[in-house]
């Protein structure tokens, strides 16, 4: 299969070098090789925009992609971001596809239980 350009599409304005390492990032897992990545800006910066590109990339070559998003309310709840990303429904749906149903589930356990664990603790 091609592998995706590492040029942003032009209605992407003033996003090239974000939609380039991304994309460097999609090719890497296309390759065999994982990763993760953390696009963090302002409310209104495009980020969502930007990640809907990749993820339509990436789907289309044949990755599947988890998801999560985060505010500022949300910073005293300690691995939520995973458990949205994990949550049955969400993107976990997307490792049941693929077989994986148990290592998530069992992921996702260990993460609701860490959080409880730390919210405990900070109480």
């Amino acid at each position: 299969m091609r592998r995706p350009s590492l040029e942003p599409p032009a209605e992407l304005i003033g996003r090239r070098a974000e939609y380039g390492a991304l994309m460097a990032a999609v090719s890497s897992a296309i390759d065999g090789r994982g990763g993760a990545a953390l696009l963090v800006g302002e409310a209104g910066a495009g980020k969502s925009r930007l990640l809907d590109e990749i993820v339509s990339v990436a789907e289309r070559h044949g990755l599947r992609m988890l998801r999560a998003r985060a505010t500022a309310a949300e910073g005293a709840l300690p691995f939520q971001l995973w458990i949205d990303a994990l949550a049955p429904g969400g993107s976990l749906d997307a490792l049941h596809v693929t077989g994986n149903a148990g290592l998530a589930e069992a992921l996702l356990g260990a993460l609701v239980e860490a959080a409880g664990s730390a919210a405990r603790a900070a109480a």
